[in-house]
């Protein structure tokens, strides 16, 4: 018995979706970009046919009340950066506001210490945690074996 397959099947070209709604402006305050954008998903393209032509997505600029003040923007902060040791004492920094790279004052920054243990002190923890777990699976697989 044979089966046959129709590998004749038609290429069908993608075509965009509707563009969703403008997004909120990206600042709460002084100038920022809306965004809006679209799948090619409709239909999406298939058996060899064409990709959609044009951007997925378009951006503009928004302004929201042409100046902010300083307490506004300095409400909240970005998340914490990656220590910068593994062990042996490090730092992570985070920022608020206008802050750019280390062009930051006082107020828009934030240091702290991280991952402070000893390296070897670290290390041997590691291996004293490894040899826990070896020796509870032993007495794991024993007490199923009845005690062997």
């Amino acid at each position: 018995m044979s089966t046959t397959c129709n590998t004749n099947l038609p290429s069908v070209d993608g075509n965009w979706s509707e563009w969703s709604g403008w997004s909120d402006c990206s600042v709460p305050c002084g100038t920022g970009t809306k965004r809006k954008s679209r799948t090619c998903t409709n239909p999406a393209p298939s058996n060899g046919g064409g990709t959609c032509e044009g951007p997925g997505h378009e951006e503009i600029s928004c302004v929201l009340k042409a100046v902010c003040k300083r307490k506004t923007v300095l409400e909240n902060w970005n998340s914490w950066s990656e220590c910068s040791a593994e062990c042996g004492g490090g730092t992570k920094r985070r920022t608020r506001g206008p802050c750019v790279g280390h062009q930051c004052s006082e107020d828009e920054v934030q240091i702290r210490d991280c991952n402070t243990m000893d390296c070897a002190r670290k290390k041997k923890k590691r291996l004293r945690s490894a040899s826990i777990t070896v020796s509870l699976s032993y007495v794991i697989v024993s007490i199923v074996n009845g005690g062997k």
